[in-house]
């Protein structure tokens, strides 16, 4: 009788192991395919884990469902606040959910912790700019400086260069930047925008046709070029243009 119960006992824990594995390989195949709903429901059948409760933040934030994420990022952050990954992810969900003072208070140990790492001051630009602080230049600049391959850290200290009219300064970060990726959208529209504001037309009119060919054709575009084209004398371009964007964008445009 007893070997039987034992038997009895066995086989039940094989079956629950092996309900175990099933839930865990669907979440695993799931989450991967970006199923995040149906991962989700796996994944709360499996036993608490800090991959676990990672996935689970990961894939509410997915889904949209913030309030969840935080829940799940924050019990992980009180269990492990020495592990940088985990504090730079619910840093981010932070700054998303406008808990800006939790934010910066994690972004600031990151900074003090690695001071090589240029996603650190880059988010605590982003944190800054959020909160239409003038500081967020600053973290930008340093983002950049650590690291001059890191292109979104690059659009932002130049944007701030030609909004303060230093162009020179903004095509030499663009000229180093569009080395890197010349089909970058916010580099080559910053750079016709810089020949643009300059006056350098026959310049703007390459960096914008640039945007055309790179599929990014838009109401803005079709103006500037439209402009350009006629401060170079070229009418039957310009018409062209100014065409394009009445019909296509806005035919009530004085």
């Amino acid at each position: 009788m007893k070997s039987l119960y034992c038997c009895f006992c066995f086989l039940i824990f094989i079956s629950i192991s092996a309900q175990a594995q099933n839930h865990k390989s669907l979440a695993e195949n799931y989450y991967a395919l970006g199923n995040y709903s149906k991962a989700i429901q796996h994944l709360n059948q499996l036993p608490e884990s800090k991959e676990q409760q990672l996935k689970l933040a990961k894939s509410y934030e997915q889904t949209g469902n913030l309030k969840n994420a935080l829940a799940h990022y924050e019990k992980l952050f009180d269990r492990y606040p020495e592990d940088i990954l985990l504090a730079y992810e619910y840093s981010k969900l932070l700054r998303k959910t406008a808990k800006s003072k939790q934010a910066e208070k994690i972004l600031t140990t990151l900074i003090a912790s690695d001071s090589l790492n240029p996603n650190f001051p880059y988010q605590m630009g982003l944190l800054k700019e959020q909160q239409s602080d003038s500081v967020a230049i600053e973290y930008f600049e340093k983002a950049y400086r650590l690291d001059q391959n890191h292109l979104p850290a690059a659009v932002k200290v130049i944007t701030d260069k030609i909004k303060n009219k230093s162009f020179e300064q903004a095509d030499t970060i663009l000229t180093q930047t569009l080395k890197i990726d010349d089909t970058h959208f916010q580099l080559s529209n910053l750079k016709a925008l810089n020949h643009f504001y300059q006056k350098d037309f026959h310049n703007a009119i390459v960096g914008y046709n640039k945007l055309l060919e790179l599929n990014r054709p838009s109401e803005n575009v079709y103006l500037k070029l439209g402009y350009a084209y006629a401060q170079v004398m070229d009418f039957e371009k310009s018409i062209e243009h100014y065409t394009i964007a009445i019909n296509e964008y806005d035919d009530k445009n004085g």
